[in-house]
């Protein structure tokens, strides 16, 4: 007779960031809230008031800062200021001109978003290191509500 479950004798540990790499469910987030998160961002960065005029970032440089990203802050619930500072002070300057260009680029879209739009929500990861990485990456994904009014 075979048993109802076939558990292994032994289970594979898995760890916090792999288990959070497994999400795959989107949350729907304001883009106010988006916008504070990025300015938490934007003013922790070091030197970042010290660089006015950056290129655009390409897409294939974007792609390669947010896999770097993931190692630096492995954060699933935003961080704390301190928690932010500290994984950001492990970025090399190239890294951090990199990341400033590409926070600017993704606030203006948001604006245009909103503005051009009138789109108020985005589905995002509700992990915060893959919400980032998506977000830094180009993968937006406003949403749209609507609703039946009697």
């Amino acid at each position: 007779m075979p048993k109802p479950l076939d558990v292994p004798n032994t289970l594979k540990s898995i760890d916090a960031q792999q288990l959070h790499s497994l999400v795959t469910a989107f949350i729907f987030v304001s883009i106010d809230a988006l916008h504070i998160e990025l300015r938490q961002i934007q003013t922790l960065l070091p030197n970042a008031s010290m660089l006015e005029t950056l290129p655009p970032v390409s897409a294939a440089s974007a792609a390669e800062l947010a896999v770097h990203l993931d190692s630096v802050w492995p954060f699933p619930l935003p961080p704390t200021d301190d928690e932010l500072r500290d994984a950001l002070s492990h970025l090399q300057s190239s890294q951090i001109q990199l990341l400033i260009s590409r926070l600017r680029q993704l606030a203006h879209c948001l604006v245009e978003l909103e503005e051009d739009h009138h789109c108020q929500l985005l589905a995002v990861s509700p992990v915060w290191f893959q919400r980032w990485r998506l977000l830094i990456e180009g993968r937006i994904h406003p949403a749209y509500i609507g609703g039946m009014f009697f």
